[in-house]
């Protein structure tokens, strides 16, 4: 649906997704519906509500965010990575933190949006007869391993979401470690509305996950780069990466690999790749990511 409005009567975009938002539950309060909101917000060039310029500033109302430090933060010993990463321009931590401010400030209006949406279904009577679910379609570094807002790394800071599935008396309050993906979105939503899944989609159903706890499900999950004509994925190689749950191994098309053991390294700062004591697993990751990319 396109809406034509005027500068004078216009809301911030984030706003504008809201309200129609709510006017659509208005309107189809009686009936099943569907209502998938996508808001714009926080994505670069990052903008704000006027009413969130003064947040997150020295003498704002909200508390400054501590800096953003994690161990990978500008990376200072990079030779174990590859080489397009040795390559980018370098980035002050003054930097990184104007941006992290800016991505905080612009998503101030998408929590503003979702708990006036979360209203809207208490005012019609449908909060405890809606199933939500919020994820993100990307995360991004802001700094780790030198990286400049970037969505198209195979590192966690790129590849980790939210993922929260609300639904009223259906499912025991729990966190899972297990691996979901975006595309699992599609196949649960299916299931959850008692419709077929078809066979050709891909991703899997959370049904079982979210009913069970010992559900049996997915060891794996392929993660893919094609790079892109502009912009900072067009820097960032061609890759194919596979995660498990405590291991990554990626492949890039310049021919360089990358491994990690995420349990004990999260953070990524120790490529194993090169290290013959995991060279047996390497081979079958290589086997498992090989399997993955013929689906």
């Amino acid at each position: 649906m396109i809406v034509e409005y005027t500068q004078e009567n216009a809301l911030f975009g984030t706003d504008f997704v809201t309200q129609q938002s709510i006017d659509f539950i208005a309107a189809n309060r009686d009936i099943p519906f569907f209502l998938f909101v996508g808001y714009y917000s926080p994505h670069s060039p990052y903008k704000w509500a006027d009413r969130h310029h003064e947040q997150f500033r020295a003498n704002s109302s909200l508390p400054v965010p501590p800096p953003y430090r994690p161990p990978n933060f500008l990376e200072d010993d990079m030779n174990d990575k590859p080489e397009y990463l040795q390559k980018f321009s370098e980035i002050t931590a003054e930097d990184a933190d104007i941006a992290y401010k800016q991505i905080l400030r612009s998503l101030l209006s998408v929590d503003d949006g979702i708990a006036s949406i979360l209203n809207a279904l208490d005012k019609t009577g449908l909060a405890r007869n809606t199933i939500i679910i919020f994820m993100t379609d990307n995360s991004i570094a802001v700094g780790n391993h030198g990286l400049w807002l970037s969505k198209n790394c195979p590192y966690e800071e790129c590849i980790r979401t939210p993922f929260i599935v609300y639904a009223p008396g259906m499912f025991s309050a729990r966190t899972d470690p297990r691996i979901v993906a975006n595309i699992d979105l599609a196949p649960t939503v299916l299931d959850l509305a008692g419709a077929v899944v078809p066979a050709s989609v891909d991703g899997m159903s959370l049904l079982p996950l979210l009913s069970e706890s010992n559900a049996p499900w997915r060891e794996s999950i392929l993660i893919e780069h094609w790079t892109t004509e502009e912009g900072i994925g067009a820097r960032i190689p061609e890759f194919f990466a596979v995660r498990t749950s405590e291991w990554k191994y990626v492949e890039y098309s310049s021919g360089e690999t990358e491994l990690y053991d995420l349990k004990n390294d999260p953070f990524e700062l120790n490529n194993l790749a090169g290290d013959p004591q995991y060279r047996a697993l390497m081979e079958t990751l290589k086997i498992e990511l090989a399997a993955l990319k013929a689906q």
